[in-house]
């Protein structure tokens, strides 16, 4: 997984670059908000980074607003955001929360603590993942099955016994495969 850090104090950010890519994570930095948004920009789709760790308060934009911008724009609405902070009052957990942060973890951080979030973010990425493969087969299976029951109304019009011109009996299907309709050919009644 794929994770940015931007925190402008260059000593928190190779702490908490280190402490990421020793526990195996691929790690991608911004040394302030604007060059975190504009990697998140450069690297939109697969290659795009699926956790942020932000600061609060960086030049530019702070992460704060980052959180607020991935909310709101398509393609971006998952990213799982921790935001990393000296702001440690519960009005302040409440107002990055509310800006759209899944987590939150106080300066000067614990590596182990750090270790415990990301791994919790990870989960709800994959999770997130798993869902919305989900949800694209349970797309696909609707999309077949609107098909099919088109197809079978359009039969319906055109009356039993009869094979759709290249439609969705195909070749597959010859008429005297298919059930009689009531009324039609109706042997022993």
């Amino acid at each position: 997984m794929k994770i940015l850090v931007a925190e402008d104090d260059v000593v928190t950010r190779k702490m908490l670059v280190v402490t990421l890519e020793r526990l195996g994570w691929e790690v991608i930095q911004a040394e302030d908000g604007n060059a975190a948004w504009q990697l998140f920009e450069t690297l939109k789709g697969k290659d795009a980074p699926e956790l942020a760790v932000l600061d609060w308060m960086m030049p530019g934009v702070e992460g704060i607003e980052i959180c607020r911008r991935l909310r709101t724009t398509p393609g971006f609405e998952l990213v799982y955001v921790i935001l990393v902070t000296s702001r440690g009052g519960k009005e302040d957990l409440s107002y990055g929360l509310a800006a759209g942060a899944n987590d939150y973890i106080t300066k000067p951080f614990d590596p182990v603590e750090l270790q415990a979030r990301v791994r919790v973010g990870e989960r709800m990425v994959r999770l997130q993942r798993s869902l919305a493969a989900r949800v694209t087969e349970v797309e696909a299976a609707l999309a077949h099955v609107q098909l099919l029951q088109e197809n079978s109304k359009r039969g319906k019009l055109l009356g039993a016994g009869r094979v759709l011109p290249g439609g969705a009996f195909g070749s597959r299907l010859h008429p005297q495969h298919l059930p009689p309709v009531h009324g039609e050919d109706d042997e022993g009644d």
